[in-house]
């Protein structure tokens, strides 16, 4: 019983550590105006402005990347071998584009 009671704390604390663990992100916004531009990294803004973010849509209203890209440059290696729906996946939000 004392080995079981044992594990189960160990356990727990183990989750409780895990749980208080953030990942940091960068978010950039996507400028974009067509569907084709979301594997573009240039449409994209560090911090920019998130109006007009919705949970449905055609288009990330933003992405969110490791905190270590944080210049154009690493968004651009970063997207290169990216699919728009990989990019997809990275954006908790979506926006409506017309095309």
């Amino acid at each position: 019983m004392k080995k079981y009671s044992f594990s189960v704390l160990s356990i727990s604390i183990a989750i409780s550590f895990a749980s208080f663990t953030t990942k940091e992100n960068q978010v950039w916004y996507f400028a974009g105006t067509t569907t084709a531009q979301i594997t573009d990294y240039t449409k994209y803004i560090l911090n920019g402005n998130h109006d007009g973010c919705l949970s449905v849509g055609n288009a990330p209203c933003d992405i969110w990347v490791p905190e270590t890209i944080d210049t154009p440059a690493e968004l651009q290696t970063f997207l290169s071998d990216k699919s728009i729906s990989q990019i997809m996946d990275l954006s908790p939000y979506r926006r409506a584009l017309e095309d």
